[in-house]
């Protein structure tokens, strides 16, 4: 991470990220549920296995109940922040 530090008081800093980077692997599932016809289920498992998400693998289960997908990838993302703290 790239930031600054201030000492604003004898025991007071603030400490402030600018930018930053992580990364990591994502496991997940999302479920909704809901009363679906035949056509209904149709096009949702269309509308769903046609998704291009990037680096993701996911299954879709659709049935009369809802519909269920499981995920699992790697992510990347930015950070920044602002902290204050206290030494004692």
């Amino acid at each position: 991470m790239f930031g600054a530090q201030w000492k604003l008081g004898k025991a007071v800093y603030l400490d402030w990220w600018i930018i930053g980077g992580s990364f990591g692997s994502s496991t997940g599932s999302i479920n909704a549920v809901t009363t679906l016809d035949q056509n209904e289920q149709d096009g949702l498992r269309e509308e769903l296995n046609n998704l291009d998400i990037p680096l993701l693998d996911y299954t879709v289960r659709v049935d009369g109940n809802g519909a269920k997908m499981d995920f699992d990838g790697p992510f990347a993302s930015l950070r920044g922040g602002l902290s204050f703290g206290i030494k004692f």
